[in-house]
């Protein structure tokens, strides 16, 4: 799933629920089984991570967890087999 070492534990049930939380949860029993898109933005420190992880791990289908920055920097730096690998994997998970 790629999730980062130390949010493996993280789900739903282990995080404070706040209006993010709940709104990705809404989405998640809605929105995502119907193909919909969710983007999370906002300033460091305030839980995308977090709240993305929840969300990854609650999902039932295929998902993938990869660092915004992470996949531009492979893709823009990366060899053809690192920027492809990277843009197959990213474009085939559901989640």
């Amino acid at each position: 799933m790629g999730i980062p070492k130390r949010y493996l534990e993280l789900t739903f049930a282990t995080i404070e629920s706040t209006p993010v939380t709940q709104r990705i949860q809404e989405y998640l029993a809605r929105e995502a089984p119907r193909g919909r898109c969710l983007v999370l933005m906002g300033p460091t420190g305030t839980g995308k991570t977090t709240a993305a992880v929840c969300a990854l791990r609650a999902w039932s289908g295929d998902g993938r967890f990869v660092f915004t920055l992470d996949l531009v920097s492979t893709v823009s730096a990366g060899d053809f087999r690192e920027r492809h690998g990277a843009l197959k994997q990213a474009k085939r998970a559901e989640c």
